[in-house]
């Protein structure tokens, strides 16, 4: 039996490896973290609404980041579920306003302390490099 022969019974006797599900165009969970970040800093100051919010993110492209409408959009829904954000839907338009919370405020606190850190790191590692 030539070689090719028997390499093709032994590949198609392998079980199938299950096809891997590629995430949606606007679903990067990776970049939660961030936009998180930038929608509670966004709202600490003032209610917006949802594509107001989609709209300034927009404006500032963040490399490697998606920031398209459907990940906004998720996010917002995650962090109103935790609290973090509430919602207020205007009669009669589609609109949804959101506005941060106490908990919300203490979060962005604690990330913003979290960037202070990474920053520090990073100019450590600059300066003993």
């Amino acid at each position: 039996m030539p070689a090719t022969d028997y390499w093709v019974r032994v590949l198609a006797a392998q079980p199938r490896p299950k096809p891997v599900r590629r995430a949606a165009k606007d679903r990067a969970p990776a970049s939660f973290p961030l936009l998180e970040f930038l929608v509670l800093q966004m709202l600490q100051h003032s209610e917006m609404y949802g594509l107001e919010i989609v709209q300034a993110l927009s404006r500032h492209r963040l490399p490697g980041i998606s920031q398209g409408p459907g990940v906004v959009y998720a996010l917002l829904k995650n962090l109103a579920s935790d609290g973090v954000l509430v919602s207020r839907r205007v009669a009669g338009t589609p609109k949804v306003y959101y506005r941060i919370t106490v908990a919300g405020a203490a979060r962005l606190e604690a990330v913003r302390q979290v960037w202070i850190d990474i920053e520090e790191a990073v100019q450590t590692v600059s300066v003993h490099s």
